[in-house]
């Protein structure tokens, strides 16, 4: 069992399909997933006073998530991206500007938790594209906590500089292999892609504890200083992939403090990710799901 308390940092919104909404959010899908495998997980974000807001609030009171650092913006409505599943259930993203999440404030209450209780602080580059929440997310980093930067691009909300200053502050990093590309070019102007020899030069140039590059089809790489594992698991049935990276993010979080090696981390982490891309949405309607993941995290 884990007895360390988690804070994450940034967007949480409404996924707009064609037919259906769904709550998402990278930092939001992960701070279900953790709470729902018996982590205390606070999410520091911020939505509108509107209907969307309300129930995002209702949805976590109902889920025993906490709360109290999601703020409420009078001005900005709450976050939404507009999404296409294509024939392979890989999403396509529209997502709206100047929402919500972009006017996240520094609170002391929220302060105090992450020097205080967090054995680990997670963010991503989404939630940093404006300047009130990226001055706000910066005044919560380098601090004696663990980070974890799980990168996510999406469209042009990012910058060379932006990129270099997140990979700056974190432990742990995770991305897929198109971000690998973007920052192989970025960061080293390199056009051609060597998977394991830009992995490892990530790894030490910002001095990672761990580095996870996600393969999609072809499984995912997990390098450390201690060395590399490589795991390939295929999903019985694939409703959608949204929220399939968040899920082994979440999983690597808890492999990371509890301490495992390289090859369970990445196995785990991978099999849940497949699971949830049996499921429509980024994470399941029925707590059952998490049963056997709770059994493994408590060595059963």
């Amino acid at each position: 069992m884990i007895d360390n308390n988690i804070c994450a940092f940034g967007e949480i919104l409404f996924d707009d399909y064609e037919n259906y909404k769904k709550i998402g959010g990278a930092p939001f899908n992960y701070t279900y997933h953790l709470n729902k495998l018996t982590l205390e997980t606070h999410l520091i974000s911020r939505i509108g006073n509107d209907m969307d807001g309300a129930e995002i609030i209702l949805t976590l009171k109902n889920n025993a998530i906490p709360h109290e650092f999601i703020q409420v913006d009078e001005k900005h409505s709450t976050g939404l991206v507009q999404v296409k599943l294509n024939e392979e259930k890989i999403p396509d993203f529209n997502i709206l500007t100047d929402t919500a999440y972009d006017f996240i404030e520094f609170k002391d209450n929220a302060f105090d938790y992450i020097l205080g209780k967090a054995a680990l602080f997670y963010f991503g580059t989404l939630a940093q594209r404006a300047n009130t929440s990226r001055n706000t997310l910066n005044t919560y980093l380098h601090r004696d906590v663990k980070y974890f930067y799980d990168v996510n691009l999406r469209q042009n909300f990012y910058t060379k500089d932006l990129l270099v200053s997140s990979l700056e502050a974190a432990d742990i990093v995770k991305m897929n292999v198109d971000e690998l590309r973007v920052l192989n070019v970025m960061l080293y102007d390199g056009e051609r892609l060597d998977l394991n020899d830009s992995a490892h030069k990530l790894l030490s140039d910002f001095n990672l504890d761990l580095l996870s590059i996600t393969l999609g089809g072809d499984g995912s790489l997990l390098i450390s200083s201690e060395g590399s594992e490589t795991y390939r698991v295929e999903a019985e049935s694939v409703v959608n992939t949204v929220g399939a990276g968040d899920a082994y993010s979440a999983m690597l979080t808890i492999g990371y403090l509890q301490g495992w090696d390289l090859k369970k981390t990445i196995t785990t982490a991978s099999e849940f990710s497949a699971d949830v891309c049996g499921i429509e949405g980024a994470v399941p309607e029925d707590d059952t799901f998490y049963n056997k993941y709770i059994s493994t995290i408590n060595g059963k």
